[in-house]
């Protein structure tokens, strides 16, 4: 199986190595440090469903190319959205920011309007049944297992928020590998999160079909 490698930017990258290459463009990254990058694009600052409509219309076609919703969004038009995408020529779409970055008391929160897996598994439902092929990110089996279940091309593992300490960063990265595992020959790729080891990302990208790669202002 070909390794696959793509690139969370917030605008279409132009280096020769990264076009050779997927990408999934989501503008609400653009300009924050890969650090906060995750968490910043979810602030109401930026509107970011807005802001992929108009990166829409400068969309490039091409079936390694995926423009990125905010399924949580409660004033999201789907139909809206699937008809600016296929004018553009885009065959792939990604549901990204997801809310599934948050846990504990917030995640609870966020759940109870709507904002988190079901959000993102009614997306990726009703982007394939409009003929897209779709990216979804999973924090956990029971995640990846219900976004593959709803149809989704890819499924991206994430290890989470970083974690400060040592210990809670290897159980993080073990409990992907985990997941991955038990999703056997599922179409599933690793999230190169901020504030993990790069090489234990790398070996786990190894064992699964291949990684997204953050990089939130790539030119």
């Amino acid at each position: 199986m070909k390794t696959e490698e793509f690139f969370l930017t917030g605008a279409y990258p132009t280096s020769r190595r990264a076009v050779a290459a997927g990408w999934i463009v989501c503008p609400a990254l653009s300009g924050w440090p890969a650090a906060q990058a995750e968490y910043l694009a979810h602030l109401p600052v930026r509107d970011a469903n807005d802001a992929a409509l108009r990166a829409l219309a400068k969309a490039r076609s091409t079936r390694a190319a995926h423009v990125a919703i905010f399924a949580g969004d409660p004033f999201i038009h789907l139909p809206t959205v699937f008809r600016a995408a296929a004018r553009a020529g885009v065959e792939a779409l990604a549901a990204y920011p997801t809310a599934q970055m948050f846990d504990g008391e917030t995640a609870r929160v966020i759940a109870s309007a709507g904002y988190g897996l079901s959000a993102d598994a009614a997306f990726v439902r009703a982007a394939r049944a409009a003929g897209f092929e779709t990216l979804a990110f999973a924090f956990d089996l029971t995640a990846a297992r219900t976004l593959l279940d709803a149809g989704a091309t890819r499924v991206v593992l994430h290890p989470g928020p970083e974690v400060r300490d040592q210990r809670g960063r290897r159980a993080a990265l073990a409990a992907v590998d985990a997941t991955r595992a038990a999703l056997g020959d599922a179409p599933i790729l690793i999230h190169r999160a901020h504030g993990y080891d790069p090489a234990a990302l790398d070996a786990l990208a190894a064992r699964a079909r291949g990684a997204v790669h953050l990089h939130p202002s790539m030119p």
